[in-house]
Order: C-alpha cells, then sequence, then structure tokens
C-alpha cells in the first residue's frame, strides 16, 4: 500500500543493502545503449560511484564466460537494457542475482530503483522526470483530454517569473531529473517559451539530462525559439492528431518540415485513441480507503508536476484541481517551499508513490491509466470551441 507507515524510512531495508553495494555494471550487446545508460549516471560517476560497461553478446559468448571476466564481486548491481531482455531472463534463472536486489532491467532502475540508490548510497535526490506546466492555454479542445482543457474556464499563461521562481524552488531539493517535461495547455502558445527554456538550460543543465517540450503539431515556432530548441537539446514531441482532425495535415507537415530545417528530430506519437479517465464510470469514493490505495496503486500515475513550488502525487489529480472538477486537497501534495535537507528521503518516497492517504483526492472520480482502464475513445475528437485553421 502507498501509505506512509515510517515516513522517511520505507526503504531502509534496501537503501541500507545498497550502502554496502553500490558498483553499477551495464549489462548489453549495444555499445550505443550502454553508452546511452552510462551517460545518464554521469551524476552519480561525478560522486565517485563505479559505473562501467561490459559488452556481451549472448549469441558468441556463454553466460559462463561472463563469471570469467570477473565481473562479479558482492558490490554490483547489474543494468541491463531494455533490448537485452534475453540476458535479463538467463541471468535472473543463477540464484546469484535477485531482481529485487542487485539485477534489474532499465526501465524499473531508473523508474523505481535509481531514486533509493542515489538518496541512500550519496545522499542525492534523483526523479525519473517531472512535469511542469507554462499554460493551461491550449488551441484545441479534446473531449477526453487529459489536461481536462473542456472543464477549465480559467485558463491562463502563468508569469514568467512565477515559473522561474518554481524552477529555483524544484532544484533546490532534486539534485537530478531525467527528464524535466515543460507541459501545457500548449507549450508554444506561451509567449515567454524561449526565455523559459533559457532559463532552466542555463542554470540547472548539470541538473537535468533532458528538457521535453510536447506539441500538438497546429503552431509553427518562431526562428528564435527553434534555435533555442537546438541549443538546449530539447526533446521535441509532437501528438499526431491528423486522423481524427484531417484539417490539421498541413500545419502537421509544415511544422515537421521547420524541424528539420533546423535539425531538430522529433519523437512523433500517433494518437489514435484516448483513455476516458473522466468522468467516472465507478463510484470509486464510494469504495472505501483499502480501495481507493489500490486503485491508486494499481493506476501507477508516474508522472507529478510542479506548481506553487508543491509537488503532486499526481499530474492529473493537479490538472483536475486546476480545472475546477475536485477541491484542492494538501495531502495531495509535497511542498517544496519547506524542504529541508534531513527531508531527502521523504521526497523520494513521496515521488515514488507514498503519501499521507495511500492515495489521490481525484481517485475517487478518476477511470485511471490504462493499467486499468478499459474506457477508450478516438484521439483528438474535438467539442465545442475546437480549433479553427482558416488561416493555413
Amino acid at each position: 500500500m502507498p501509505k506512509w507507515k515510517n515516513k522517511g524510512h520505507e526503504f531502509d531495508e534496501l537503501g541500507n543493502y545498497f550502502k554496502e553495494h553500490n558498483e553499477i555494471v551495464i549489462l548489453g550487446q549495444d555499445i550505443s545503449d550502454l553508452s546511452r545508460i552510462e551517460r545518464k549516471l554521469e551524476f552519480l560517476s561525478k560522486e565517485g560511484v563505479k559505473v562501467r560497461c561490459e559488452r556481451f553478446n549472448y549469441l558468441t559468448y556463454k553466460l559462463s564466460q561472463l563469471f570469467g571476466k570477473s565481473l562479479f564481486g558482492k558490490n554490483i548491481i547489474i543494468l541491463i537494457p531494455e533490448e537485452d531482455q534475453r540476458i535479463m531472463r538467463r541471468m535472473s534463472r543463477i540464484s546469484t542475482f535477485d531482481t529485487t536486489k542487485n539485477l534489474f532491467s532499465e526501465n524499473r532502475f531508473f523508474e523505481k530503483i535509481l531514486p533509493i540508490f542515489a538518496v541512500y548510497v550519496k545522499d542525492l535526490v534523483y526523479f525519473k522526470d517531472n512535469s511542469f506546466l507554462c499554460t493551461s492555454v491550449c488551441n484545441l479542445n479534446c473531449e477526453f483530454c487529459l489536461n481536462f482543457t473542456p472543464y477549465d474556464k480559467n485558463k491562463r499563461h502563468f508569469s514568467l517569473e512565477e515559473l522561474k521562481k518554481n524552477v529555483d524552488i524544484f532544484f533546490n531539493a532534486v539534485d537530478m531529473c531525467g527528464l524535466f517535461h515543460i507541459s501545457g495547455g500548449k507549450p508554444f502558445l506561451y509567449p515567454h517559451l524561449n526565455e523559459l527554456i533559457n532559463y532552466i538550460f542555463d542554470n540547472y543543465k548539470n541538473k537535468i539530462f533532458e528538457i521535453g517540450l510536447p506539441t500538438n503539431g497546429t503552431i509553427i515556432p518562431s526562428d528564435e525559439l527553434l534555435k533555442t530548441i537546438k541549443r538546449c537539446n530539447v526533446r521535441m514531441e509532437i501528438d499526431d492528431y491528423t486522423k481524427a482532425i484531417p484539417k490539421l495535415k498541413n500545419s502537421f507537415e509544415k511544422l515537421k518540415e521547420k524541424f528539420k530545417e533546423f535539425d531538430i528530430t522529433p519523437v512523433i506519437h500517433v494518437t489514435d485513441q484516448f483513455i476516458e479517465m473522466f468522468p467516472p464510470r465507478t463510484k470509486y469514493g464510494e469504495l472505501g480507503e483499502n480501495a481507493l490505495c489500490c486503485h491508486y496503486s494499481e493506476c501507477g500515475a508516474s508522472f507529478r508536476e510542479l506548481i506553487n513550488g508543491k509537488l503532486s502525487n499526481c499530474n492529473y489529480s493537479s490538472f483536475a484541481t486546476r480545472a475546477g472538477l475536485i477541491e484542492y486537497n494538501s495531502d495531495d501534495y509535497f511542498d517544496l517551499n519547506k524542504f529541508k535537507p534531513e527531508m531527502k528521503t521523504e521526497l523520494v518516497e513521496f515521488r515514488l508513490g507514498y503519501c499521507a492517504k495511500g492515495y489521490s483526492e481525484f481517485c475517487k472520480y478518476c477511470e485511471g491509466l490504462p493499467s486499468i482502464n478499459k474506457y477508450k475513445s478516438a484521439g483528438g475528437k474535438q467539442i465545442q470551441g475546437q480549433l479553427d485553421l482558416k488561416k493555413d
């Protein structure tokens, strides 16, 4: 259950194990995968943690030959890229390895294990990712928008100074963030986006592995902004709604060409389905505390939102609060304004799902993510107030 029982000590057993077993070996076939993961762990290497790569082709070598290379000692943690799960399966059958302690897939390690390892071994707060909204304004009105845009009657651009302050408060507490995701609304509508990206990159590039920025493919950014995106190595993500909204095709293609002009390679998500998160079919609020804790845990919403110097325990709950679907509940937030160094393990626990109630207030009204939610609709389906593309 994700309800705090021993705040600040929920991971003591595993954390103390890592204090004694703190050398990381990245084991896989593809040198580019090994190098990529090694770069993501540089913040630990700089603090004295031994991180090394070992290339192993399971088609050429027998697993026994790995042991002959003396890779394994009592201090070793083995990390396997997702692309090499055959190695993972073979090693997990050997009694020396335990997938809860010293043998991890890449995704599990970075999402669940590294935050615990970093805070116990080096007193560092690591977040796999974090959501950060610069605006709640959007030029689409998708029926099942996960930001609940159709319900939000007070959409606005947040002031640049307000956002800078939030970023400063966040990185006062967090030592490393894998993906710092600037979202919305639609960020390309935010009038100070260029200044915001430059501020984050120039002040905190050593604390961020990657800045992320999504777009719905409707707006062509200025050359100045594209130069900043390139300079700051921003990970661009385009949601492709052209199946649901055919008239987006023209602007979508123009945007791809513009990115190509500036040597920017975006990640394209073909969004042909939305989950129907709200309104719910089930009256979860009537199911009791234990059922709500299970609902929260099984949903597994991974993003947290940074807002007003506070970190939410679920970004969708925070979006729902902003849209007026639920009332603000302080139990759903970790107040970074009050952060002190001795609270680092509490903050890591919160980021990994622990909280006062064991669930978010929005769990009472939400069907959840696809892990537990079977309800889906056509992606990008517009309701009243949809985008006007006459200028295109």
